[in-house]
């Protein structure tokens, strides 16, 4: 039987975004070694290699990723967020500059630091992941890490020209040539998290097949995790339905959309979790879920102050989560908590930072639903 922590949990999903106190002894994976930075650099692996060539932002400059690379054989890689466009109700003409180009940082040259959270370089803020591999991979294709294109598309975005949608080719890119700086499927020892955090959230789920077939070894021997962070979209009452286009770009996940197309249902509905959660699962990669009951990025805006709304949504959030086997919610309002100062915050032992410990230690599965009974027990 799975523990399940009754305390208090729940997170998050944003238009916009995508953290501690001390938790216990560190996973042994990383704990052997406590080694300083080797290198940290910007990759943009179309400028190293014409065969990444289609790895590009929306403008069609090269796709970029902060590698930190150390002695550890523990690997973490981060989906970064920033929602999406549609040019329907979210107009790409709108979106900010970061979310469309690559960091100004040339390839090969050191990018700024990040350390909040799972970033964390010092073992009291960060005791699993200090001194981990660390690869951050920048948002900047606006469709959930979804599109695969090698041609512009008409968008108001840029009306001249058009833009390219095409993280799924970023992340192609970015797996293959993390093999040439010492990503090492091979070795026994490498362990690898993936993190998608908000609309990076989506973008795992997407693409955690590639994932599983860049690192096959590492799958079949239960040392590539994932945590699914602020990004889980419930299935609504009708009522409350509408058909979201965020698989404008690329669908949800390829397989299960091509099931749904197969069986005459609608593809778009891949793009609720507990639809495509079968798919998830049969990846063999042990995702945790972080989600807040009461995300007000997750659900409409005009609803916020609705009380009852919210009861239902918390209600609904409540029910689907506890169907799945590792979940950290809180029934308050947050949104992500893996890259924020807020990863180890709550009583000793019950904190998202500590779920993510046990998490990736040991692999059992562990509910902590907090706050759904008795709102004053929370962490975050």
């Amino acid at each position: 039987m799975r523990p399940m922590l009754l305390f208090a949990l729940t997170a998050c999903f944003s238009p916009q975004s995508d953290n501690g106190a001390p938790a216990p002894d560190p996973s042994p994976v990383v704990q052997a070694q406590r080694p300083a930075p080797l290198s940290v650099q910007m990759v943009k692996p179309a400028e190293r290699d014409p065969k990444w060539a289609n790895a590009r932002c929306n403008d069609g400059t090269p796709f970029g990723y902060t590698l930190r690379r150390t002695q550890s054989k523990a690997w973490v890689v981060r989906l970064g967020g920033g929602y999406f466009c549609d040019d329907g109700a979210t107009r790409c003409s709108a979106r900010a500059a970061h979310y469309t180009t690559p960091p100004p940082t040339a390839d090969g040259s050191k990018p700024p630091p990040q350390a909040t959270g799972l970033h964390g370089r010092t073992e009291a803020d960060n005791p699993l992941f200090h001194d981990a591999n660390f690869v951050v991979a920048h948002y900047c294709s606006s469709d959930f890490w979804l599109g695969e294109d090698t041609e512009r598309q008409a968008t108001t975005g840029d009306p001249e020209r058009g833009w390219y949608f095409a993280g799924r080719n970023n992340i192609d890119a970015m797996l293959g040539s993390l093999k040439t700086l010492g990503l090492d499927d091979s070795d026994p020892q490498t362990h690898v998290l993936v993190v998608g955090a908000s609309a990076g959230g989506i973008g795992l789920v997407g693409n955690l097949d590639a994932f599983g077939a860049a690192l096959p070894n590492g799958v079949e021997g239960g040392r590539v995790k994932a945590i699914h962070d602020g990004a889980w979209r419930i299935r609504p009452p009708e009522a409350y339905k509408s058909v979201w286009p965020g698989d404008k770009w690329g669908p949800f996940h390829k397989a299960c959309a091509a099931h749904m197309t197969l069986t005459g249902e609608n593809p778009n509905d891949c793009g609720y979790s507990s639809i495509v959660w079968p798919w998830v699962n049969r990846s063999k990669i042990p995702t945790l879920v972080q989600m807040s009951s009461e995300d007000h990025a997750a659900f409409p805006k005009h609803k916020a102050g609705d009380a009852d709304f919210v009861a239902l949504w918390t209600s609904i959030t409540h029910t689907e989560l506890s169907a799945l086997p590792s979940v950290f919610s809180v029934a308050k309002p947050y949104h992500t908590l893996a890259f924020t100062k807020d990863l180890y915050r709550g009583p000793p032992g019950k904190s998202f930072g500590d779920s993510v410990q046990r998490f990736w230690e040991t692999g059992e599965p562990e509910m902590a639903l907090m706050g759904y009974e008795d709102p004053s027990n929370a962490a975050p």
